[in-house]
């Protein structure tokens, strides 16, 4: 669904010179009320039940870096979250309880990283 947005977006010039995902008709991003709204509807859509589990864009942030840590790297997970140091972003990796990562991986290698039991 994302995919087809991205595309549909190039064929728009309102996106023309904005990395905005969504604008407004009046041509300004979105305000996080109308963005709560937006997942509440998507989430009902998608059939995700939300009472007993809340779900904000914070929470999809934090696992869509811990999907791009997995699948591209660190580093690539950095630039795309704009942290501007590695420490926060690799706090959005989820590894097991009792595990640590190695300082390399922390410090920028994109190798998949060697888990230590603390």
């Amino acid at each position: 669904m994302l995919k087809r947005w991205l595309h549909e977006q190039d064929t728009r010039a309102a996106y023309d010179n904005t990395d905005a995902l969504w604008i407004t008709r009046g041509r300004s991003p979105y305000q996080s009320s109308a963005l709560r709204c937006v997942l509440r509807r998507l989430c009902d859509i998608a059939d995700i039940d939300t009472e007993r589990r809340p779900l904000g864009w914070y929470a999809l942030r934090h696992s869509t870096g811990t999907y791009i840590i997995r699948k591209e790297g660190l580093a690539t997970a950095q630039t795309q979250l704009r942290h501007k140091s590695p420490e926060t972003t690799v706090k959005y990796d989820h590894v097991p309880v009792g595990a640590t990562l190695s300082v390399e991986w922390v410090r920028g290698s994109n190798t998949q990283p060697e888990m230590a039991l603390a």
